[in-house]
């Protein structure tokens, strides 16, 4: 319920608050797994803000990923790098699990969505996974009209 009420509220689309979601929520759950946690971010004006619908895609993207990692990976260390480059957003997700055949297929929506989310904000999704290998997916989103200083 407390992300329902967070993705609706218009005075949490900032960056910084964003970052902060992201890192109280990976710290949670892979901290319960005894995953190490690697959490870099920008350093980014408080007024910085992301439009609603850029927010809550993002974020959704980014808990998919981390709960398929709690889920599936076996991973002991991921490594989360969220950044600003020029215009755009990067978020970096890599951890040294199992990985797994990115052509495969699977009983989840949970790529799919992801794929999906990405999609519908512009945005490019690369998802770079062996078996044996670990995984890595970056979100690069370009900030155009979803970028505002208020």
């Amino acid at each position: 319920m407390g992300d329902i009420v967070w993705a609706i509220n218009p005075k949490k689309d900032s960056l910084i608050g964003l970052t902060r979601r992201m890192r109280q929520y990976a710290e949670e759950i892979l901290e319960r797994r005894d995953i190490d946690l690697e959490f870099t971010a920008p350093v980014v004006e408080p007024d910085l803000k992301l439009g609603a619908n850029l927010r809550r895609d993002v974020y959704l993207i980014f808990k998919e990923v981390v709960n398929n990692i709690v889920r599936h990976s076996g991973a002991a260390n991921v490594a989360i790098n969220f950044r600003l480059v020029g215009k755009e957003l990067v978020l970096e997700i890599a951890d040294d699990g199992v990985g797994f055949e990115t052509k495969g297929e699977y009983d989840g929506n949970g790529l799919s969505n992801i794929k999906r989310r990405a999609t519908d904000r512009g945005g490019d999704l690369e998802i770079d996974s062996m078996r044996g290998a670990g995984t890595k997916i970056i979100l690069r989103v370009k900030l155009k009209s979803a970028w505002s200083r208020r």
